[in-house]
């Protein structure tokens, strides 16, 4: 398995996970805000349902994530 940390455009990075920490109580960083945009604002919509809080041990997968290079979304 190979493991990269990388500071670029999270939405442009071509990997089959994409791992992004989400702020427990806070507005979105901004490489998470962009990210939310290309993903069509599925990030808010998660956190207003209240299916994505930022609480330590919490994990959301997102298997299909058009928009992004990614193929799938760790959010954590």
């Amino acid at each position: 398995m190979l493991c990269e940390v990388a500071a670029t455009d999270p939405g442009r990075l071509e990997a089959d996970w994409l791992i992004a920490g989400v702020p427990q109580d806070a507005a979105l960083p901004p490489a998470l805000a962009d990210l939310d945009r290309a993903l069509g604002g599925s990030i808010s919509r998660l956190q207003a349902a209240e299916d994505l809080s930022g609480k330590p041990g919490e994990v959301v997968v997102l298997p299909d994530v058009p928009g992004i290079a990614a193929r799938r979304l760790l959010l954590v």
